[in-house]
């Protein structure tokens, strides 16, 4: 978020009085005494030497000296903490504040700023436009926090929302105050916190068989197509394979799921701090909403959440997968495709490329090979031949595709003699009712139905397909 892109570029602009030197001038006040007051030595020694001394102030002074010792042991223990836990502000940088695995200033908004000024303060340093004068009294530590609101650098935090001063009221010179107040009994001296690692989504995704080395797998394609456009005066067309997938097939991948599911398992685990789990929240799933609600929202529920978040960055990575692997959206289908491998064919010698009717059979082509062919849930049974077995095609789905285009069954949809699903369809056009018939059967491949589709629009053969045995396998899946 820009708010907190703005307190990390504020750590490399941070100028540098210590904690400690307060908290030994309160110590040297109260050993030494101050405004007419003996100090814990004077009581000390009153106890030791002073045989007249009577019984109430010799219990009084020995009560002192005993939350003297509770005091100075307290806050010696909890600052030297805060001061240890400070230790990695050496190391935050523009470049490293809030990225998982790293640190990050707990707390929302003002509270954050507020946290940001005093833990450099804490370490000596200043934040350009912050003057901030602190104090230890007893058991608090209390920081008045000055903004400059003219500062160039607070300028950048008030526009970026990492600090809101509608809120805040104005002093008689114009600047804005916050007051930051810890008591040491009940702090856990807590100024920064790690970022809950991110979730390496790429292994989770080559695990399940979607990604390998980067590039989508067949597990992750629901077909191709293929744009064919003609080579002027060659007599030959460019033939450019698109592949289809769905990004939903994360969602219905078991191994993905299982691999998310345990990763907010151990961002929820009850060992994870709420100020943790909320950097982790904000820098890692874009959450927007309060603590609160996140603590009002049931533990399936907030489970609920980090799974949705990891799917959508599943998706959105899956469709970065390899250098060379551009999404684009085919608004006709409303489908995710990536252009693939391109190949040239030669035309039918009876065709020239600039004649009026290979134009048209052009066309034709391509607009049959960007037909859907729907294909059923249920696998057909493996071959003798021990082929991969593939869903059966969608008969009834695929007539309503046919009927766009103008193909029209012959007659009820049928199973053939050997059981197979099968339909006789023709090609009504204006000036043509009659025209070649054929068979589409639901154990036929995408590209054989096409193929015979071409043949019924054009009256010739179809034009050979260059395929690999990859593209052999994905016009099997839709």
């Amino acid at each position: 978020m820009k708010a907190d892109e703005r307190l990390a570029d504020a750590t490399s602009e941070i100028q540098g009085s210590t904690l400690y030197g307060d908290i030994q001038d309160q110590a040297r006040t109260k050993l030494d005494g101050s405004e007419g007051q003996i100090g814990i030595i004077e009581k000390q020694a009153q106890l030791r030497l002073n045989p007249d001394l009577s019984p109430e102030l010799s219990k009084q002074y020995r009560k002192d000296i005993a939350d003297y010792q509770k005091w100075e042991t307290n806050i010696v223990d909890k600052v030297s903490s805060t001061m240890a836990d400070l230790e990695p502000i050496k190391d935050l940088t523009a470049t490293t504040i809030g990225i998982p695995g790293k640190q990050d200033f707990i707390g929302e908004g003002n509270e954050k700023f507020s946290n940001f000024a005093v833990a450099y303060a804490l370490d000596g340093k200043q934040v350009p436009g912050v003057e901030s004068t602190r104090g230890v009294e007893g058991d608090l530590i209390k920081f008045n926090i000055n903004i400059d609101p003219k500062n160039e650098t607070i300028k950048k935090f008030i526009e970026s929302g990492a600090l809101n001063v509608e809120d805040l009221k104005a002093t008689e010179d114009g600047k804005y105050q916050l007051n930051w107040e810890r008591n040491l009994n009940n702090w856990d001296g807590g100024l920064i916190a790690d970022v809950p690692d991110s979730m390496d989504i790429q292994s989770a995704l080559e695990e399940g068989g979607l990604i390998k080395d980067g590039v989508i797998t067949q597990e992750f394609t629901t077909g191709i197509d293929y744009d064919i456009k003609p080579i002027k005066n060659t007599g030959y067309q460019r033939v450019t394979e698109k592949i289809f997938f769905d990004p939903k097939l994360i969602t219905e991948n078991p191994t993905v799921q299982a691999e998310f599911k345990k990763h907010a398992a151990g961002f929820l685990a009850p060992g994870s701090s709420l100020d943790e789990q909320m950097l982790g929240l904000r820098n890692n799933f874009n959450y927007s909403g309060s603590r609160q609600n996140w603590q009002d929202m049931t533990p399936e529920k907030q489970e609920e959440y980090i799974i949705t978040e990891l799917e959508e960055q599943a998706v959105e990575q899956a469709m970065q997968g390899g250098k060379d692997f551009k999404v684009q959206f085919d608004q006709k289908s409303g489908r995710y495709f990536t252009y693939g491998k391109t190949t040239e064919r030669k035309i039918s010698d009876s065709k020239t490329t600039d004649s009026k009717s290979s134009k048209a059979d052009i066309s034709y082509i391509e607009k049959i090979n960007a037909i859907e062919i729907p294909f059923g849930d249920t696998p057909g049974p493996a071959t003798e031949s021990g082929e991969r077995p593939r869903r059966p095609v969608d008969i009834v789905a695929l007539l309503g595709n046919l009927n766009a285009e103008r193909f029209y069954a012959q007659g009820k949809i049928y199973k053939n003699p050997d059981g197979v699903m099968a339909v006789d369809i023709s090609k009504s056009t204006k000036g043509r009712t009659g025209g070649p018939k054929a068979t589409l059967r639901a154990d036929m491949t995408a590209d054989q139905i096409r193929d015979i589709l071409i043949e019924i629009e054009t009256g010739q053969d179809a034009p050979e397909r260059e395929q690999d045995p990859f593209m052999q396998y994905q016009t099997n899946k839709i």
